[in-house]
């Protein structure tokens, strides 16, 4: 009775250890083939949960993750149809869809994920080495999203989808499924870039050029105008002038012949026009009353004024009776006080001149 206990533990270790050996687990992320004597029997377990089988090395396992998977490609040159060099880098979106065929082809993983990136390789490289150079890269630069981008963009969609459809192709037979293929980068060497460039730069310099002169033509167009302009307002100007001019002439002939009525008026106005431009500034002038025009401050010149004999200058020598030298008789006096004693005692004969003979 003792042994009791022990008899069921052996028991229930002998059917635990019986239960592991002859089931196993699928995941629902993955799926399975039973193999027997090394070979795939029976169809591929895709349904999750718990499966049996015979206890190795009767039967064995072997499962494969069913989730799809990315195979990102090294970085390397390719070569175009017209000899330039592009740098790639590549992706592949594939999974395993028929575990037997793909065990049958690959027993290990490993070579048939290694069989795939081969087939990808080849199947890129002889695709860009049917595109030209152009179809890649954009020579003209543009703004984002602007013709030659669109072109361009849709160039490497074109690639890829002859790409995904070469590996669907090529991969039918092996037991997995090519999704989808993309160009993960694409970069050209420093030689081509450098190439590139300078194209670039002279593209752009020529356009540059192109522009200068334009505008110069254009600047030379608006001189040109501007000059035309110019010249028809100025001949309008001078005809105006030249008009104003006329009408100014004939005011002032009317105003000559009202001087030459009245002289004294006009000497009298050149006088207190003088006069206004000498005191149009707070400065102090020193200046001789016997001279024209500041005669009118003396009484004499007033006088004269008065009497219609103009504005005399005082300053200027006189003879015996008071009359300006040169002037004859018709030149206009003024009697000073002094002048005049000299005349009335020069007029009076002595009692001894009138006893004198002839």
């Amino acid at each position: 009775m003792n042994r009791l206990p022990t008899y069921i533990a052996s028991l229930l270790l002998v059917f635990v250890l019986g239960a592991y050996l002859c089931t196993f687990q699928v995941r629902s992320s993955e799926v399975a083939i039973l193999k027997s004597a090394g070979r795939p029997v029976g169809d591929a377990i895709t349904e999750p949960g718990l499966q049996f089988r015979w206890p190795w090395p009767i039967q064995s396992v072997v499962k494969y993750d069913n989730r799809k998977r990315v195979l990102e490609d090294r970085t390397e040159e390719t070569s175009t149809r017209d000899g330039k060099n592009v740098i790639l880098t590549t992706y592949t979106v594939w999974r395993i869809v028929d575990p037997r065929k793909f065990h049958e082809k690959h027993p290990v993983e490993e070579q048939g994920v290694k069989a795939l990136r081969s087939e990808v390789q080849t199947v890129k490289n002889a695709e860009f080495g049917q595109r030209d150079y152009s179809e890649l890269v954009s020579l003209r630069p543009t703004a984002i999203g602007g013709d030659a981008d669109t072109a361009t963009a849709d160039s490497l969609r074109a690639i890829e989808a002859a790409v995904l459809a070469r590996l669907k192709a090529r991969t039918a037979d092996s037991g997995v499924e090519i999704l989808a293929f993309g160009i993960k980068r694409l970069g050209l060497p420093q030689g081509v870039t450098n190439s590139i460039f300078d194209s670039m730069k002279a593209a752009q310099e020529r356009k540059a050029n192109t522009y200068t002169k334009e505008g110069e033509a254009l600047a030379q167009k608006i001189t040109s105008e501007a000059e035309a302009a110019r010249q028809r307002i100025l001949s309008a100007v001078s005809l105006r002038v030249s008009k104003i001019e006329n009408e100014g002439q004939q005011k002032v002939s009317s105003y000559y012949k009202e001087f030459e009525e009245h002289p004294e008026l006009r000497i009298f106005l050149d006088n207190l026009a003088a006069m206004k431009r000498a005191f149009a500034t707070r400065t102090t002038l020193i200046f001789d009353t016997t001279g024209l025009p500041f005669s009118v401050f003396l009484p004499q010149g007033r006088d004269a004024i008065l009497q219609g004999q103009g504005v005399p200058d005082l300053a200027m020598p006189r003879d015996a009776r008071g009359t300006a030298v040169g002037e004859g008789d018709d030149a206009r006096t003024v009697e000073r006080s002094g002048d005049r004693n000299e005349a009335e005692s020069g007029d009076a004969a002595s009692p001894e001149d009138a006893t004198k003979p002839g």
